[in-house]
């Protein structure tokens, strides 16, 4: 898998969002294209403003132990995984703005650089290096952009 911090990787992901049309269709799941962005965006705001949603501590723990190695590991997700409800997004989204909600959350990660990344904590899933933290925000965008198609 790429790098966030590479900026070729960006500017190939950037490419795939470009793709999205309106009428793009999922393969899977219920969000819609729009919803999708906006839902992957929630996940990098997050880890830059330190701004994570609420979880059942039960959850959480669940979460922590069991699929933190399908998350942050190299082996892909499995099709049709389940959001956890913190993270889903359901109400309706304009594409445009999410496309550029989501490049500009891209080039932001990739802006604060390995640096700010390496050895930060996330709360679900305790301290990650740079290059978890990559993989994180890379593998989920990609399952995403594969459920549509791009």
């Amino acid at each position: 898998m790429h790098s966030i911090f590479d900026q070729k990787a960006v500017d190939d992901f950037v490419a795939r969002i470009e793709t999205l049309k309106p009428d793009t269709r999922a393969k899977w799941g219920k969000m819609d294209a729009a919803q999708m962005l906006a839902h992957n965006s929630l996940i990098f705001e997050s880890a830059r403003n330190d701004t994570y949603p609420t979880m059942n501590p039960i959850l959480r723990w669940i979460v922590s132990r069991m699929i933190r190695s399908m998350v942050i590991g190299d082996k892909p997700y499995m099709k049709k995984a389940r959001t956890a409800p913190a993270w889903a997004v359901s109400d309706p989204k304009d594409l445009e703005k999410e496309k550029t909600r989501m490049r500009e959350n891209l080039q932001a990660v990739h802006d604060l650089g390995a640096g700010h990344f390496e050895g930060k904590s996330n709360p679900t899933f305790g301290t990650l290096t740079s290059a978890e933290w990559s993989r994180l925000f890379l593998k989920h965008l990609d399952y995403h952009l594969e459920q549509f198609g791009a």
